[in-house]
């Protein structure tokens, strides 16, 4: 995991070239040891890099895998259901934030919520509160796009309510 923790470092100092190659070694190392779970991890990682870059349909393919290989893990680990719903709650919201950036307001809005609910269902009082500002600056861009308002009938209490619900 040590090339994971690399690839972490150059993608929170803003080297995202370093870091999708830390990534990719990652990857290998984690697929020489099949472990499914550390491909995930990679994948997802990876994901958070080609978004960044711009690259979205790599970055929509990659958060998927990620997805798919955590329920397949719970599937065949139900004593282990909590830790991979939260691993879930976060890869939809990276999902989430991502359409959001790119301007996918409604793909946005589900994934947010379903994202939410999984944190709350499993007691991540860390991941509802970072799902939560995510979907409060969602419904905040929402609330100042009257297409989007008018689409869903909704209005600006109507948001004010639902960012408190929150």
């Amino acid at each position: 995991m040590v090339a994971v923790k690399f690839g972490n470092e150059a993608y929170y100092n803003g080297n995202m070239e370093k870091a999708l190659q830390s990534y990719e070694q990652a990857e290998k190392l984690m697929t020489t040891l099949k472990s499914e779970r550390g491909m995930s991890i990679c994948y997802n990682n990876k994901a958070n890099v080609l978004k960044q870059l711009g690259k979205i349909i790599e970055a929509e393919k990659l958060y998927n895998k990620s997805i798919e290989i955590i329920l397949k893990l719970k599937e065949n680990n139900p004593s282990k259901s909590k830790a991979y719903d939260v691993m879930i709650s976060y890869r939809l919201m990276n999902l989430g934030v991502m359409y959001k950036d790119s301007g996918n307001l409604i793909k946005s809005k589900d994934l947010l919520e379903r994202s939410l609910m999984l944190a709350r269902d499993t007691d991540n009082s860390i991941g509802i509160g970072k799902i939560s500002g995510n979907l409060g600056q969602l419904y905040l861009e929402l609330s100042n796009n009257s297409a989007y308002a008018k689409l869903w009938n909704i209005n600006n209490l109507d948001f004010a309510k639902q960012a408190r619900d929150i």
